[in-house]
């Protein structure tokens, strides 16, 4: 098209033409208007949207979305924002913000967040925050009348007197998973008021963006912030362990819960510029006591088995151990420190043993502690776990000073037994010191303190209940004497909990600690032991031999022994099962009372021990009648008369007249262990009337004289007594016991 044909078009104006010629400028005119209606933009206000209370003098988020509805790119436009006091914007309204914007696509749309500040002078009340679109129509556009958009009702009132807002936070620039960090901390308060206490969250996250998939690394509470002044610190962080090799970013989170009113809340959080974390070497360091002596003295040096291992895969580098005595079940840091040392680097799956000598304090008082250790107590070495550092993974070892100087004393290293197992295994022991009263002297073994015998007891899973019980005896031997020194006892763990629930633990501890102190264990070595593997053998200690025909009435050259019908492990070592029965040193856990006998007490004399015989229990073998001679002095053990069921020998059945036929014979053994010789007299008189009145009246006195005596030796060892009606209630009268006696009478006295 050219001008003189526009000029004409729009002026009216007309050139007369030709008759044989068209008229190009006129079809040229119609096409140029058409393409000016095509290319048209149209922006239109499409969201509007506003806080529903703000902050005279603070700054609104305005959600703003223009679209160009015209088929034509807009160019670059204006927007106007303003606050109204109704839903139109007009020329009366407070204008808050002019801002450019880029040119908008045909058909496309912009979206933004724009902040816009109220002015401190404005009324307060309720107003609508709204923007107008090419408010100066530098744009042409289809149509002009959609270019402006309110949103719902602001609020807008005085502003609360505090803004709290994180200035910046300062980072290391390399960082170990793991590890602890110093971190500056900045935080402002940009009101007029003071802040008041309010709380602080550090956050590790990749992005810079506080959601779920970030780490709370710790929340600390601040103290009051002055009007319009900030604060800073140092904050120590610890970074988690497992973190992988990446970079990372902190972000401080300000009133994290929102629990302080501000006129800004999205000022509270700052995220740092990144930073590189490593992860750390794989370093696990455990350590174990696993050998050490139970009973030292006051000043005396110990010397404990030490072993740290090092799990993981990365060499540890030099450590530190400190060794602790604690007065409870648990070692910690605040525990007497005995001794600390320093390692060598311990490479990854490795382990170092070493013996450590530590000097006991002098003034140290007497009693039982708890041994421990602990590897790293600083925690100055990163490791996966930290929790297991302290004295491996049973349970402490017991360290008892003696308190009983001059006596005869039984220490114990425990491994793998719970508590109440271990003090029945101190109650056995205190029963043996009872009847062993010699003091031994005192020995050194390879700078282990010994007074006087050491027990090594220890405790795993085997086989099972009812199977192998374990084993046990001496391993090192006193020089001259020959006498036990240190002895091993070895246990299956599910036997010692069958027999402690079954409550035999006890007497299988005497028996065992009996073979520990050298019962039969060391026999051969003496040279008291004759006839040993076959099928007889005869134990001629003399005490023993004089003991065993006193009790049984015999004038015999020594005391059987179990022999070669028997297993390994009872023959040559035990007295035999046939002979004394339920006596606590015979191979086989049988009967419901397990008496140590003079015999026994008396062999421990033979073998080298000084002993007290009137310590031993009652013991009446099986069908031996009448009074038995023999101690009954001050032991633990357990009491009461036992009614037999049957007449167990012959001479018996024919003893005294006047007793009824064999079909009533009555069978009494008494085996209380505590009695002493005249309260012994007293008992077996008392059981001859008994066995000599079968059908006569018992003058109800001499159960009394019974009852008495064993009240006050009760008494004397610290036991409730028992009364007379625990021993009389199957009298039939009120003075006397009547009738004959059957084998099925059950009057347990």
């Amino acid at each position: 098209m050219n001008w003189r044909c526009l000029s004409s078009l729009l002026f009216g104006t007309k050139k007369p033409a030709r008759r044989h010629r068209k008229r190009p400028c006129q079809a040229a005119a119609v096409e140029a208007l058409e393409i000016r209606k095509l290319l048209t933009a149209d922006l239109r206000a499409e969201v509007a949207d506003a806080p529903n209370i703000a902050y005279k003098g603070y700054a609104v988020p305005v959600t703003t979305q223009v679209v160009n509805d015209g088929n034509t790119a807009s160019g670059g436009f204006y927007v106007r924002y303003f606050a109204s006091l109704d839903t139109t914007i007009g020329t009366g309204d407070t204008l808050l913000k002019t801002v450019y914007r880029p040119s908008v696509a045909a058909g496309g749309r912009s979206d933004w967040t724009e902040s816009v500040t109220l002015p401190a002078n404005l009324a307060a009340g309720e107003w609508h925050i709204g923007y107008q679109v090419d408010p100066f129509n530098f744009v042409r556009e289809s149509d002009e009348t959609n270019n402006a958009l309110v949103a719902a009702t602001t609020t807008v009132s005085i502003p609360p007197p505090v803004d709290l807002r994180a200035a910046s936070v300062g980072i290391p620039y390399l960082a170990m998973g793991g590890k602890t960090y110093n971190v500056a901390t900045i935080v402002a308060n940009q009101g007029t008021g003071a802040s008041g206490a309010f709380q602080i969250s550090y956050y590790l996250t990749t992005d810079g963006t506080i959601d779920d998939s970030d780490v709370l690394l710790k929340s600390v509470a601040a103290t009051s912030i002055a009007a319009r002044s900030q604060r800073w610190w140092y904050e120590s962080i610890t970074l988690p362990f497992e973190t992988a090799t990446g970079n990372y970013r902190i972000a401080i989170v300000v009133d994290p819960l929102d629990s302080i009113l501000e006129p800004l809340e999205n000022n509270n959080t700052f995220v740092t510029s990144a930073f590189r974390i490593t992860a750390p070497p794989k370093i696990d360091l455990q350590a174990i006591i696993e050998n050490a002596p139970a009973e030292v003295l006051p000043g005396q040096n110990a010397f404990i088995q030490t072993r740290v291992s090092n799990s993981e895969a990365s060499p540890s580098g030099t450590y530190k151990l400190n060794y602790y005595l604690s007065t409870d079940d648990t070692i910690s840091t605040s525990d007497f420190l005995l001794k600390s040392v320093t390692r060598a680097s311990l490479a990854g799956g490795a382990s170092q043993t070493w013996t450590e000598q530590i000097a006991l304090p002098a003034n140290l008082a007497s009693g039982t502690y708890r041994l421990g250790v602990i590897v790293d107590p600083a925690n100055a070495i990163l490791e996966t776990v930290e929790g297991n550092n302290v004295g491996g993974t049973g349970l402490p070892f017991v360290v008892r000073i003696p308190d009983k100087a001059g006596q005869f004393n039984i220490a114990f290293n425990f491994r793998g037994l719970t508590e109440s197992q271990q003090e029945i295994f101190r109650q056995a022991a205190d029963r043996w010191s009872e009847i062993i009263v010699g003091d031994i002297p005192d020995q050194t073994y390879y700078g282990v303190f010994i007074d006087d015998v050491q027990i090594n007891v220890s405790a795993k899973a085997i086989d099972g209940a009812g199977k192998v019980l374990g084993q046990s005896g001496p391993q090192r031997f006193r020089y001259g004497t020959s006498l036990p020194l240190i002895s091993v006892m070895e246990f299956d763990t599910a036997d010692l909990a069958a027999m402690e629930r079954a409550g035999t633990l006890y007497d299988v501890m005497i028996h065992e600690i009996a073979h520990a102190l050298g019962l039969g264990s060391i026999w051969k070595q003496k040279g008291l032991l004759t006839g040993a593997g076959g099928a007889a053998p005869l134990f001629t200690g003399k005490q023993a031999v004089a003991a065993y025909n006193e009790i049984f009435g015999t004038n015999a050259t020594g005391v059987p022994v179990e022999g070669n019908k028997s297993p390994v492990g009872s023959r040559d070592s035990h007295w035999s099962e046939a002979v004394f029965t339920n006596e606590v040193s015979t191979p086989y856990l049988t009967g419901s009372v397990r008496p140590i006998s003079r015999v026994s007490v008396a062999s421990m004399a033979d073998i080298g021990y000084r002993v007290n015989l009137d310590a031993a229990d009652f013991y009446l073998p099986a069908g031996i009648a009448g009074s038995v001679a023999g101690g009954t002095g001050s032991g633990s053990g357990k009491a009461g008369l036992q009614q037999g069921t049957d007449a167990r020998s012959s001479a018996w059945l024919a003893a005294p007249a006047g007793f009824g036929p064999a079909t009533h014979a009555f069978d009494l053994t008494w085996t209380h262990p505590i009695l002493n010789g005249t309260a012994t007299s007293l008992v077996n008189n008392a059981l001859d009337t008994v066995k000599s009145v079968a059908t006569a009246p018992v003058p109800k006195d001499v159960v009394q004289t019974i009852v008495d005596v064993l009240d006050a030796q009760r008494l004397r060892n610290s036991q409730a007594p028992w009364g007379s009606d625990a021993l009389t209630s199957g009298f039939a009268g009120a003075d006397v016991w009547t009738g004959g006696l059957a084998t099925t009478d059950a009057e347990a006295l």
